[in-house]
């Protein structure tokens, strides 16, 4: 080895101020566009009137009889079904519960119930739009009044 020569590794290149920053710049960019794509992806809020809401107004034009309100959030078979409740028949119903059908993101069930009785409307999206397409009226289901395990 002569004098001249050094046995420390060579110095490593330095990177001017400006490209680091436009690096992290970049790779902030990217991040922030994957971070918005997964929002975007996974978002599940409802756009327009939520289900329960528009249950509840065809609820109440039933019981009043407001044939142009049934028409505009019913479908055509939804209109039929709910078009033959009567007032009386839906007097004191309270919304039970109302949670998603069969399928999850395009239909919800929304139950109303009173004692002796309960309706059931499922709705179905349309578009940005909730609507009746189907009402079902009927007793309450009653708990068993007896054992049901047979005797020997």
């Amino acid at each position: 080895m002569t004098a001249t020569e050094s046995s420390s590794p060579p110095a490593p290149s330095k990177r001017s101020p400006a490209v680091v920053a436009a690096i992290v710049v970049v790779v902030l960019i990217v991040l922030a566009g994957g971070a918005y794509v997964v929002y975007k992806l996974t978002d599940t809020k409802e756009v327009g009137e939520p289900a329960y809401k528009v249950s509840k107004r065809v609820l109440v034009a039933a019981q009043q009889g407001d044939t142009a309100v049934i028409a505009k959030y019913t479908t055509a078979a939804g209109a039929r079904e709910v078009g033959v409740l009567k007032g009386n028949a839906l007097d004191g119903m309270k919304v039970s519960n109302c949670s998603p059908g069969p399928v999850a993101t395009k239909t919800k069930i929304c139950v109303y119930t009173r004692p002796g009785g309960q309706l059931t409307l499922a709705l179905t999206r349309s578009g940005s739009a909730w609507k009746v397409s189907s009402a079902n009226l009927g007793p309450a289901a009653l708990p068993p009044t007896s054992a049901t395990t047979p005797s020997t």
